[in-house]
């Protein structure tokens, strides 16, 4: 019984662990994104790692909607 509980307790923490990063994640896409539209100049590769960033944004994103985190706002 003891044994159950503190494999419950390691598995929630590292749900939370795992929670935690992919919101950390996620704010650090958006900043990063929201400041290469900021400062974006009118060369090419500008534009490129502001889509790279954007996709990677998006894509973090997705996986927490199906994940149902609500912290996402």
């Amino acid at each position: 019984m003891i044994k159950k509980l503190k494999e419950s307790r390691l598995v929630k923490s590292k749900v939370l662990e795992e929670r935690r990063r992919l919101l950390q994640g996620i704010d650090l896409a958006r900043s990063q994104w929201q400041y290469g539209q900021i400062h974006q100049d009118h060369n090419g590769g500008k534009y490129q790692l502001l889509d790279i960033l954007e996709r990677r944004y998006m894509y973090l994103y997705q996986i927490a909607k199906k994940r149902k985190l609500h912290a996402l706002e």
